[in-house]
């Protein structure tokens, strides 16, 4: 209980969160990546674009309780063959999203339903990164004009602050040679919170949370030991 409050009070950007955690874990011995350059290959730039036809909103409680209450009727008006066949594919979409939490990576969450498999790592190909306006104060990042999409869909990524988009922008400006998402950490918090449905959230805070009752997680490295302490000591 302690751990969830921690997960909703805590004011940290969550990917933060997840680095600390994951650089106190010493069950497993990582090697440490190589450092970042401090400049980008290509410095990011913002751009005028188009307005996208459709923008992400937040729900409203009245059109929640519509949704519901359509799919209560909905319900109601199955027969029973019908109902049995809903549920057992109600049941096995939550199946799914069961093994999404348990197959996650402390270092890049996946969030992907799909069953893992090898890839090979995609070239760095662009030579220009650049943050596009989509409207309504959303952003694009594209890559030659390419937009960039969501990490394992095939949704273009939005992001909802110009801070986040060149956050983001700059993750694939620093990539060089082979695309290495484990240095793209923005990038996967900005594509998890964009496809990871509302069903899958809980679980993955109850997954990083199984890490704040080991011993681990208060080990500090040597090496990292000054960032720790001005980080994670005043949470």
């Amino acid at each position: 209980k302690a751990g969830m409050a921690f997960s909703r009070t805590c004011r940290w950007p969550r990917w933060q969160v997840i680095k600390c955690m994951a650089s106190r874990h010493s069950s497993v011995n990582m090697p440490m990546p190589p450092p970042l350059s401090t400049k980008p290959t290509s410095d990011p730039k913002k751009l005028e674009g188009t307005k996208i036809k459709m923008q992400p909103k937040a729900p409203t409680l009245e059109s929640q309780f519509d949704e519901i209450q359509a799919k209560m009727d909905k319900l109601k008006s199955m027969s029973p063959e019908e109902f049995d066949a809903k549920y057992k594919e109600f049941q096995e979409v939550e199946a799914k999203r069961s093994l999404a939490a348990t197959r996650d990576d402390i270092f890049n969450m996946s969030v992907s339903e799909k069953p893992a498999t090898d890839k090979r790592a995609l070239k760095v190909f662009w030579k220009k990164v650049e943050v596009v306006e989509a409207g309504e104060g959303w952003y694009y990042v594209t890559l030659d004009g390419r937009k960039v999409k969501a990490m394992e869909s095939n949704e273009f990524l939005l992001l909802p602050t110009e801070a986040m988009a060149y956050a983001v922008a700059n993750e694939w400006a620093e990539q060089k040679g082979m695309i290495n998402k484990l240095l793209m950490p923005m990038n996967d918090i900005a594509s998890g919170s964009q496809v990871v449905d509302a069903f899958g959230v809980d679980a993955r805070i109850e997954h990083l949370m199984t890490f704040s009752g080991s011993d681990n997680l208060y080990y500090r490295h040597a090496q990292l030991k000054e960032i720790e302490e001005k980080l994670c000591d005043p949470v």
